[in-house]
């Protein structure tokens, strides 16, 4: 099964945003306390995708939201929700590379998260999951990838 693009096939938020604030104060608490683990980087970036409330651009407009514009309304597509776990993380002070990449899908391009963990691992974070994303991320390539300092080609 394959999805064109990152249209989304998972539970849309009536409210998006509503408990954000909620949730950076419960983070910060749980950083203090625990420290980072990958527990704690996958509860910050889903509860990032179930805030947000996927709306693509219309095609002759693509504009990509900033972490300040998005927090706005907690709308946008997949590469304004990845802006939007990428600021969180970069909030909460995140001690480890977090990067932005597009990947080219066999149907579409696609921007997902790129986390690395405290073990020194790297986690892929999709930002609009859905059914059969899996088999389209697995058959996926890197277009480009980059942080706050570096442009990354494969």
């Amino acid at each position: 099964m394959i999805f064109v693009g990152c249209s989304p096939a998972y539970f849309q938020p009536k409210d998006p945003g509503s408990d954000y604030r909620w949730l950076i104060e419960n983070w910060q608490h749980r950083i203090q306390k625990e420290g980072w683990n990958e527990a704690l980087v996958d509860d910050v970036t889903r509860s990032c995708i179930e805030l947000s409330k996927y709306e693509p651009d219309p095609a002759d407009d693509d504009h990509w939201d900033t972490y300040r514009e998005f927090i706005r309304d907690f709308k946008g597509d997949c590469e304004d929700i990845v802006s939007f776990m990428y600021g969180t993380l970069k909030r909460l002070d995140y001690p480890n590379d977090i990067r932005f990449r597009i990947i080219r899908m066999p149907l579409g391009d696609h921007a997902v998260l790129m986390v690395a963990l405290p073990d020194g691992s790297w986690k892929m974070v999709n930002s609009v999951p859905q059914p059969g994303s899996a088999i389209d991320i697995a058959l996926s390539r890197t277009i480009v990838e980059w942080d706050d300092k570096y442009i990354y080609y494969p």
